[in-house]
């Protein structure tokens, strides 16, 4: 987490967003503190991203985890809402970054050169540390499950196994990847004033237990430790991958 932090205030201050700067800062002096941690990021995650332009306006970034102790099931929901976007290729950009997540997350400037992606024959991919070669998670092949005939999109990544995946004695799915891209009208205004607005949202979903917790039921420490760790991990991973999206869709309209 520290480190985590270091690096969005280093990132923050080569792009002069002092606002956020203060922010980090601000949560770095409080890190001493447990309880803190949770806050901190709650505060990083919930402010409203700044502003990529005109076209399209972010309106702003919501993040909610749980970890169930009685079943040992962990859950989140990272939301995006943009106002004022073309919907143009908007449908098929959103498939391709659904598809190369996992190699997506190998890249530096998101896990700094520690992890690497190991595809498979079957479609899977580990997730593996370069050093050791330890397979962390392993995410089976992407799908599409979007409803026939609508302008949303619904695609999933299941988790089969690694380190971070605790495995059980059923036949239970190991939990999955949710990836949702949907379109609004306001249609309180006329067609010529009509605001659009597209919502990205990200989702822990299934019978997903995290190593980190333990077997159900969860202690309250284990608990603890989750969630003032691999939970925040989560939350900061899936706010850069709707941050790059949002990048992608503004490159596609200002040349469109």
């Amino acid at each position: 987490v520290p480190l985590i932090l270091q690096l969005d205030l280093w990132h923050h201050s080569r792009t002069k967003d002092h606002r956020r700067c203060k922010i980090t800062a601000a949560m770095m002096r409080a890190i001493q503190f447990p309880g803190a941690i949770l806050v901190g990021a709650a505060v990083l995650l919930c402010v409203v991203p700044p502003s990529l332009g005109a076209t399209p306006q972010c309106i702003g970034f919501s993040w909610t985890a749980n970890l169930n102790k009685r079943t040992g099931i962990a859950s989140a929901e990272e939301t995006t809402v943009m106002r004022h976007v073309e919907t143009k290729a908007m449908r098929g950009m959103f498939q391709s970054m659904v598809r190369a997540y996992p190699l997506w997350l190998c890249r530096p400037h998101m896990t700094f050169g520690l992890f690497r992606a190991s595809q498979q024959e079957d479609g899977s991919t580990h997730l593996q540390l370069r050093l050791g070669g330890v397979t962390m998670l392993t995410f089976g092949a992407a799908r599409d499950v979007s409803k026939v005939g609508s302008s949303d999109v619904n695609m999933i990544i299941p988790v089969k196994g690694g380190l971070l995946s605790l495995k059980t004695d059923d036949n239970q799915d190991r939990g999955r990847l949710e990836f949702m891209l949907s379109m609004q009208s306001d249609t309180s205004k006329t067609r010529e004033d009509e605001d659009r607005f597209m919502t990205i949202s990200t989702r822990i979903a299934g019978n997903y237990r995290p190593t980190l917790a333990g077997a159900a039921p969860v202690p309250s420490p284990r608990a603890a430790l989750y969630r003032c760790t691999q939970s925040i991990v989560h939350a900061y991973v899936m706010w850069r991958f709707h941050r790059s999206f949002r990048q992608q869709m503004r490159k596609q309209t200002e040349y469109s």
